[in-house]
């Protein structure tokens, strides 16, 4: 088999781009996993519409339904679960795993940091009750 270009070597399933390696060194396995006009480099997806808007990112993996789906430019980044990272667009060295990790991540990233989301870190939790006070013990023959 030829390697991918935007018309040959790719496998099509019920007329849908299923399996590809478009690009550098790309792997791609799922409906409309990856993309035919990507120029990022290294990249690994499995399943349905994984890394599906990455243009120029490069070292991602993406496995699950929709995981770093509208990863655009973002790099060194790892999705592992349905919808893992979705939302990342630039974010780089990033990992989320389980369905629905960091889903919404690039709404927590500011000027290309990571930054807490609201409420972290929990306020500290207050010392526990010490416990009730208790009289010495006394032996009978000290009680009068």
């Amino acid at each position: 088999m030829q390697n991918s270009t935007g018309t040959t070597g790719n496998v099509l399933k019920g007329g849908v781009l299923f399996i590809h390696d478009f690009g550098s060194s790309n792997a791609f396995v799922g409906r409309n996993a990856g993309n035919l006009t990507m120029v990022g480099g290294a990249n690994n997806a499995t399943g349905s519409q994984a890394l599906s808007s990455n243009t120029s990112g490069n070292f991602n993996t993406a496995s699950g339904f929709q995981a770093l789906q509208n990863n655009a430019g973002g790099s060194n980044n790892t999705g592992i679960g349905t919808q893992a990272l979705q939302q990342n667009i630039s974010g780089n060295f990033n990992s989320a795993s389980g369905t629905g990790a960091l889903q919404s991540f690039e709404k927590l990233t500011r000027l290309g940091r990571p930054c807490a989301p609201p409420g972290w870190p929990p306020a500290p939790r207050p010392d526990p009750p010490s416990p009730p006070h208790r009289s010495p013990r006394h032996s009978h023959s000290e009680l009068v």
